[in-house]
């Protein structure tokens, strides 16, 4: 009997798209501008991969709703700016050959991203792989309906999902589908323990399939 591909969902910050460092300089110097306290690079790459409410509520407590929207359209424009002309070096080493072989094998590949729709496309057209999937949903707080919808709209068949924080884990778990921990991303060990299994480096998603196949 011939085996069947799984379909692969991934994150896309901290998984695929390194922008850890982007956010850091982008959040710090709107801190500077708006004359508030500037979080540390620990501080703000440890809450990459929240999606932008609960990022931003974390960042600044103190903000109102009006506060914590406008100073994210600033951030995020001032990302999307930042990241002209970086191209692939905005990815994670290995991100290309990794997606460039899952095609050739035949791999359907979606992405599911908490981060706002500018954000994503921005990333995903500057670094070029958005030609590797055939689905992308995002720009809502709940991962779990973002995965339930592309199942539903995929392939039938198994599914994974590759991330690197507790919403992927639990995105992953709501639609009874494999989840893969990214562990060079964003999250931290306790988060990575939790997934059913764990890459240190995006290539290693590889050998991992073989063996779930």
């Amino acid at each position: 009997m011939t085996k069947q591909n799984y379909n692969l969902i991934f994150d896309m910050d901290g998984t695929l798209v390194d922008s850890a460092f982007v956010s850091v300089e982008a959040c710090q110097e709107m801190a500077r501008r708006w004359g508030l306290p500037v979080r540390t690079a620990d501080e703000i790459s440890g809450l990459v991969g929240y999606a932008d409410e609960d990022f931003y509520s974390r960042l600044y407590p103190q903000f109102s709703k009006e506060e914590r929207l406008e100073f994210a359209a600033q951030v995020e424009n001032m990302e999307n700016e930042a990241i002209i002309g970086m191209g692939s070096k905005l990815l994670y080493s290995g991100v290309v050959d990794l997606l460039q072989e899952l095609e050739r094998k035949g791999y359907y590949l979606a992405i599911a991203s908490t981060r706002t729709k500018g954000h994503v496309d921005a990333a995903l057209h500057e670094s070029g792989i958005v030609k590797y999937f055939s689905q992308i949903r995002c720009g809502a707080p709940d991962k779990q309906d973002m995965v339930r919808e592309l199942m539903q709209q995929g392939p039938k068949g198994q599914w994974l999902i590759l991330g690197d924080r507790h919403k992927d884990l639990e995105a992953g778990r709501a639609n009874g589908i494999v989840t893969v921990a990214a562990r060079y991303g964003c999250g931290n060990p306790e988060e990575y323990a939790q997934f059913d299994y764990g890459i240190d480096q995006p290539l290693e998603l590889l050998p991992l399939l073989d063996t779930l196949q």
